[in-house]
This record gives C-alpha cells, structure tokens and sequence, in this order.
C-alpha cells in the first residue's frame, strides 16, 4: 500500500519481451537474454531484466484505444513498446511477427511503485549484435533459464518475482527442439500476486491465473517464497 493511504497505486501499463537463441554451449538447449539494469534506475535496480520498459503515448496510433491483459489478440501499442523498449535498451531489431504473447504481471497492490506488464517472447533474430544504451542498462548475459536460476542462488544475479517465475517456468522445456511447441500451446497467464504472509523476513506471494478464458492447458498456479536467502517457487 502507498505511505499515505490504503489506495493501491495505479498500475503504470509496460511491454517486456524475452528474447531466445539456441544455447552454444549447451547442447540442444536455448539461452535468453538478460539485462542488468543500474543501481540509479527508478525499478528493479540492480536486477537482470527482460528487455522492456513502459508503454508511451507515441506507441498508439489512434487517438482512442484501450488495452486489457485479457485480450489475446493484443493491441498494437503494446507489441510496439515492446520492440521499442528492446531496441532503445539492447539494440535489436525484432519484428512484430515473432512475438508470441506470454503472460501479463501487475506488480502486487501493496507496491509502492506497481507496473502492468505485458510478456512476449520471440526468437533473437539472427546474425543482429547486442548493443546496450550504458544508461539504464549497464551489462547483458545470455544464459539458459537453469543455469540463470543457479546464478540466482549462487547470489550473482538478481531477479523480481515476474522474471524468475518466467525462468523457472522456462526451464522445464526439454530442450531448444521443444520450446517452439510450449510457445504455440501455452495458456498466457493473467497474474496479481497476492501476499498471503509475512514474517521473520519471510513472504509469500500467491501467483494466481486469474484470466478467464478457457485454454486446455492450464497455467499452474505458484507460490513464491521469498526469504533473506532468496526465492523459491512451490507448485
């Protein structure tokens, strides 16, 4: 909640994509791409990120539109700040054909800096250089989701809840030959993290889909534990 009242803060709208590749080192796997945001940026700083940022005025097109994480067809201002963000923050060049919608976070209601988030994922489009803007963004790693989640615990990177559930959901996949068809299959989750408690410098965080839509495979529900050692994710 906000110092002054009991009144959530407003949800700023924001696009995030998630960028892959097959791993080089990593034999029939995929790595994704992380960013490291500054100490001095205004959310998450010092964390490794997705590349993304909010979602501006210039990004619509039309005088009047409305966006909802509900809707599957997306609107194009959400699909453009994804691929500005990710251009202004790393350098490439990805194309709205390629981005397959991934789930949508709203950052929990008792934040005092809260985002409405949309997730895309897409192929790394091929032979395109990283080149990060030195201001926001400060160093960048390509790592499987495994091997990005063992950093995590080894304290050498640091992630919000959004990024590492995304991880951990993404390292599942057995192997590069199978993320194309989780990709194409999978049910977008719509999801506010509830906090269900809160003690001894432990709290948890109730990941709930809550999109209505119907979808035969289902987003499993998670529950994030985060204490003075980390995070973990019970299923």
């Amino acid at each position: 909640m906000s110092a002054m009242n009991d009144t959530p803060t407003i949800a700023v709208p924001a696009a995030t994509l998630i960028l892959t590749r097959p791993s080089a080192r990593v034999k029939d796997s995929f790595e994704v791409l992380l960013l490291k945001r500054s100490q001095d940026a205004g959310f998450a700083a010092g964390s490794w990120v997705f590349p993304g940022g909010r979602i501006e005025d210039e990004d619509f097109t039309d005088t009047v539109q409305t966006i909802s994480p509900q809707d599957q067809t997306l609107n194009g201002a959400i699909q453009t700040a994804a691929l500005r963000e990710t251009k202004e923050e790393c350098g490439v060049d990805a194309s709205e054909q390629t981005l397959h919608y991934f789930a949508h976070w709203t950052t929990p209601e008792f934040s005092a800096k809260r985002y409405s988030t949309w997730y895309f994922i897409a192929d790394m489009p091929h032979g395109q250089p990283i080149n990060i803007d030195q201001h926001e963004i400060i160093d960048h790693c390509w790592l499987t989701p495994q091997a990005a989640l063992d950093k995590y615990w080894a304290g050498e990177l640091q992630f919000t809840p959004p990024t590492f559930i995304s991880l951990a959901e993404l390292s599942d996949i057995e192997g590069s030959a199978h993320l194309a068809d989780f990709i194409a299959s999978r049910h977008a989750p719509v999801v506010l993290p509830e906090r269900i408690d809160s003690n001894g410098g432990q709290q948890t965080l109730l990941c709930v889909d809550s999109n209505p839509l119907q979808h035969p495979r289902q987003w499993r529900q998670r529950t994030l534990v985060r204490h003075e050692k980390g995070m973990r994710v019970e299923f």
